[in-house]
């Protein structure tokens, strides 16, 4: 399943096309195995755009942020506050998990896992109460749940951001073994 980079529409069509081959071929899109059709429309969607640089997530934030602040613009002195209220937002949401100053500490890390976990006995809810990373395949374990959790953000709201940062985090820890 070879993706075509680039951000054009012609490469995410051709994108979104081969992972629905690979789905009705095999049943699954990369590690996902996606419950029906519809399913895995929307994780090829969700995959192609990331591939590709663009985010559905962050428009979507963009627009319910601008449409609640500009509903306070009654008159002109409050109009040129929600103007500065947006230019503001934009700055921060740019800022938000991207470049070297946002990348997570291991509190934080283990803060986002308690909060994305999936049980008592998942890899996430180990992680977030001791810190540590077992062995290889609990370090597999963690991504694969992490996954799991941005296909649900994706037909949920928000936290993709904070579920990328944290793969990032535990894709760069070393394993640390048993404590």
């Amino acid at each position: 399943m070879p993706l075509k980079k680039g951000s054009g529409k012609e490469v995410l069509s051709h994108n979104i096309g081969e992972m629905i081959k690979s789905y009705k071929k095999t049943g699954k899109i990369g590690n996902t195995t996606p419950k029906d059709m519809e399913h895995a429309q929307k994780i090829a969607a969700a995959a192609a755009y990331k591939n590709a640089g663009k985010s559905k997530k962050k428009k979507h934030k963009e627009k319910k942020f601008k449409s609640f602040v500009e509903s306070f613009a009654t008159n002109d002195e409050n109009k040129a506050l929600v103007d500065n209220l947006i230019k503001g937002f934009h700055i921060c949401f740019e800022s938000e998990f991207s470049g070297q100053q946002n990348r997570l500490d291991l509190t934080q890390a283990r803060q986002l896992a308690a909060e994305w976990h999936s049980g008592q006995w998942s890899p996430l809810y180990a992680f977030a109460s001791t810190g540590k990373i077992e062995d290889e395949e609990h370090k597999k374990n963690l991504i694969r749940e992490i996954d799991e959790n941005l296909i649900h953000s994706s037909e949920e709201e928000g936290g993709e951001d904070e579920l990328f940062a944290l793969s990032d985090f535990i894709q760069s820890m070393p394993i640390s073994g048993a404590a």
